[in-house]
């Protein structure tokens, strides 16, 4: 069992975040050889200076970081909602118990975001890490994007007849 402390996210933390997000990066590109050599990051000092990120510690090293942009209006164009949204480039964690330490840092980052006004909560994840996706499907966001991403060619299907197929409004 790890004995995982969650911080807040500072400026103090940049440097190693900047390790683990390439460390991530790095193991993503042995999956898809056609991204670039070099991950190059936006300034991080925003997620610090937001307050809306956090960090996991094991031991005192730095083994994730979970950051969103400050909320965000009207994300995927829903009225009337606040979203926080986690780029690729704020979200990262050491490959061992990756579930694990996604899982406890959402649950620091989701009060704040909560906190903080937002209902919708998005997190990029890379393709391939397939231990986070399942923590994060398992708290219910779903595979909306993986979802959407396929080849654009036309789907050959028999129709399905006595199915309706609506847009449920609440």
């Amino acid at each position: 069992m790890m004995n995982l402390i969650i911080k807040d996210f500072t400026r103090d933390h940049i440097k190693a975040t900047a390790q683990l997000a390439k460390q991530n990066y790095e193991e993503e590109r042995g999956f898809v050889p056609a991204l670039p050599p070099a991950l190059v990051l936006p300034d991080l000092a925003q997620f610090a200076d937001n307050n809306m990120g956090v960090a996991a510690f094991e031991n005192g090293v730095m083994v994730g970081f979970l950051c969103s942009y400050s909320p965000i209006n009207k994300p995927f164009q829903l009225e009337n909602v606040l979203g926080a949204y986690s780029p690729k480039c704020g979200n990262a964690a050491i490959g061992e118990n990756r579930a694990d330490i996604y899982a406890k840092m959402y649950q620091a980052a989701a009060g704040k975001w909560v906190q903080a006004g937002t209902s919708n909560h998005a997190i990029t994840l890379y393709a391939h890490d397939t231990a986070a996706q399942r923590q994060f499907f398992e708290y219910g966001f779903g595979l909306w994007g993986i979802n959407a991403i396929r080849p654009m060619e036309e789907i050959t299907t028999q129709p399905c007849h006595g199915i309706s197929f609506v847009e449920l409004m609440s």
